[in-house]
């Protein structure tokens, strides 16, 4: 992996604040200052609320080079999801830049629920461009190397989940702590099909979808705008043929008007060993049928929807609220 060399970078004309970071995401660290505003110790956001929030054994290890660290981490990271990852953090190690003297103004991505009493979460990272990202140096100074490498892990790890919808770093800082902790294990995301299988897409979903007998078996691949990191499934239980996923692919125009405005909920929870027990909606709602150009309703007809939506019982305050299925891509 490359390395970082710094030069010992001053930005000719730069004042005491860094203006101009765009809203793409860029890490925090935990300070802690002496009274003279020194610092006295520095960490990620994302270790430090790994071992409070998460309870993670997260080890120290001064010894044990970022590089090393780096490629432990891809190791652990599902096969499915590391060529992304593993790319941005080469990305992020290329294209940072680190400033001392400097101090980088917040991105109010981070939804910080605890810090240590005394001690203030600072902007490490920001982006100044789409690729380029500027370090406080002052702050990257003085963190161990395994914070070194949270942060290039954080950048990689927050910039794939920004492609889904992602729009606070919480889920991602959870991801990158795990990575450090050595008893993380996450199961391949199922991605193979049995025959007859669907792929249904929703805004920041993406899940494969199979019958099973008078149920429904889902295997997410992205939920509520993250990635999964381990295998995550739900079961939509015996239905008696109300729902049928295939027809979020039909779309099936039925004469009459009786059934407008009538809906089905099913709920399920999800499981996995990582971010367990979210509760996932999936809605079945009769509509009138419209024209596709004018959008006028057609009288006489009717057509069912499907919508998903999501809660998370792991962050607060996090879910998506209904989006339209579709499952018009089916395996041979």
């Amino acid at each position: 992996m490359k390395k970082i060399f710094v030069t010992g970078l001053l930005l000719a004309g730069m004042h005491a604040h860094a203006t101009g970071a765009i809203s793409g995401g860029g890490g925090k660290g935990v300070v802690c200052r002496d009274p003279s505003g020194a610092i006295a110790s520095a960490q990620t956001l994302d270790i430090y609320e790994g071992r409070v929030l998460y309870g993670l054994n997260i080890p120290v290890f001064n010894k044990v080079t970022m590089e090393t660290q780096l490629n432990h981490a891809f190791g652990v990271i599902p096969k499915s999801v590391r060529p992304l990852i593993e790319g941005y953090a080469k990305s992020v190690q290329q294209n940072m830049r680190l400033v001392h003297g400097v101090e980088l103004q917040p991105v109010d991505d981070a939804l910080v629920v605890a810090l240590p009493q005394g001690c203030q979460a600072e902007q490490l990272a920001n982006y100044f461009s789409d690729t380029n990202i500027l370090v406080n140096g002052d702050i990257w100074d003085r963190m161990t190397e395994s914070n070194r490498a949270a942060l290039i892990l954080h950048e990689a790890v927050y910039k794939a989940a920004r492609l889904y919808g992602a729009t606070d770093s919480q889920r991602s800082r959870h991801v990158v702590a795990s990575l450090f902790d050595p008893g993380t294990v996450w199961n391949e995301p199922q991605i193979q099909m049995p025959q007859n299988g669907l792929k249904c897409f929703a805004k920041g979903n993406y899940f494969v979808a199979y019958p099973q007998g008078d149920s429904w078996v889902l295997n997410f691949q992205v939920l509520g705008g993250h990635i999964r990191m381990s295998e995550t499934q739900g079961i939509i239980f015996g239905s008696n043929g109300e729902f049928d996923l295939t027809e979020a692919k039909t779309f099936p125009i039925v004469k009459g008007e009786d059934r407008i405005g009538s809906s089905t909920k099913m709920s399920m929870t999800i499981s996995s060993n990582f971010e367990d027990g979210d509760l996932v909606t999936i809605t079945k709602r009769w509509e009138a049928l419209k024209d596709y150009n004018s959008g006028q309703v057609i009288p006489g007809y009717q057509m069912p929807k499907y919508y998903i939506s999501w809660l998370s019982q792991n962050y607060p305050s996090t879910s998506v609220e209904e989006q339209p299925l579709n499952c018009s891509v089916q395996t041979p």
